[in-house]
């Protein structure tokens, strides 16, 4: 790998590398509105917010295009940018009062789940020889003014960092902690989140969670692009769940994860698939696809604790039945089948199944 310009080397003139910030929209354009303006709003120079939508049936697309029509303008023609494989269709605009800011978006053909169409993105970025570092943010969250400095910062200081979390808290309860980063629990077949509930005034030292992260949550991942151009990117055997402590499991030795305390993120916490907000439970397709990505990741990663994994979906089963609710017990049954008969086909019909109550 070639050695970058280090900020404290004075034989140098560092320039300013530009930060490709990838955001995937699903049916979810007032979310992403709300976040490419708190990105606007950023204290950081050369950005580039790309949102990557996933074939919406809302209107997405189509109200981004009229929202970033009224607010930015158009980037001249000769400006445009290489083709992306699966975009249908790009445009971009730049920020007549913001130097440096530029909005792509990007119309995928097809719905390819949350790794998938991050992909799209992460390789519109690449293709910028510039390119340093690419920030993935789920489109339900808003960034305060200085968290792209604090992510920077963070990642110029230590180049070993492959991948930077940030301080995600809750956004209707801002003073709270969503998460610092994040450990999994084979045996029991869960995460664990770092510091979760905790006060924001509060926080514990950086090396303390540094020693615990196992992956960087993936509503906020700040990865070098050396690592991006070595891995592929996010595995899109997942569509949905799971892909972060995948990709966690890819680095190589000597490659860290970190967390960047000052990068606070206000996260809505399930409103990127539309669900976690008010549900007593997950939604059916949030059950489905975090239970068949856990099935696949076990056998990916660790199959000598499959018997963990078995029984820790009889114990969650369980406790839907004396929930009375069966629907989550065959969505779950209906996971466990599709990949025993399909494991590489990640799509998955769930009209079949009533809504949760």
């Amino acid at each position: 790998m070639t050695d970058l310009p280090r900020s404290g080397d004075p034989c140098v003139a560092v320039v300013p590398a530009p930060l490709y910030t990838v955001l995937v929209n699903w049916n979810g354009w007032e979310d992403t509105i709300a976040c490419v303006r708190s990105l606007r709003a950023a204290e950081h120079g050369d950005l580039i917010v790309v949102a990557c939508d996933n074939a919406s049936t809302d209107g997405s697309a189509d109200r981004l295009t009229e929202w970033a029509d009224a607010t930015l303008c158009r980037a001249p023609p000769q400006t445009a940018r290489l083709p992306v494989d699966r975009a249908r269709h790009i445009t971009e605009w730049v920020a007549p009062d913001r130097a440096g800011f530029r909005f792509v978006l990007i119309e995928n053909d097809d719905n390819l789940g949350f790794a998938g169409g991050n992909n799209v993105g992460i390789a519109l970025a690449l293709a910028d020889p510039a390119c340093r570092h690419v920030f993935l943010l789920n489109n339900d969250t808003e960034i305060a003014p200085d968290a792209l400095t604090a992510l920077t910062t963070k990642a110029e200081a230590d180049r070993s960092l492959a991948v930077i979390g940030a301080t995600l808290v809750f956004h209707e309860q801002p003073d709270r902690v969503q998460g610092l980063g994040a450990a999994y629990d084979r045996k029991r077949a869960r995460a664990r989140t770092l510091f979760a509930g905790g006060a924001l005034a509060a926080l514990p030292h950086v090396d303390a969670i540094e020693r615990e992260i196992e992956y960087v949550i993936g509503a906020a991942m700040f990865i070098r692009a050396d690592v991006l151009r070595r891995t592929g990117g996010l595995s899109e055997a997942y569509f949905l769940y799971y892909e972060e402590l995948d990709f966690a499991q890819r680095l190589l030795p000597g490659e860290r994860q970190g967390w960047a305390p000052g990068a606070v993120i206000r996260h809505k916490v399930g409103g990127s698939i539309g669900t976690g907000r008010v549900r007593a439970r997950p939604s059916n397709i949030s059950l489905y696809y975090d239970h068949r990505s856990k099935i696949r990741f076990y056998r990916a990663h660790c199959r000598s604790m499959t018997p963990f994994l078995a029984a820790a979906l009889a114990k969650t089963m369980l406790a839907y039945l004396r929930r009375g609710d069966v629907v989550a017990v065959r969505v779950i049954l209906c996971a466990i089948r599709d990949y025993a008969r399909q494991p590489k086909d990640y799509r998955a019909d769930l009209s079949r199944f009533a809504k949760p109550k």
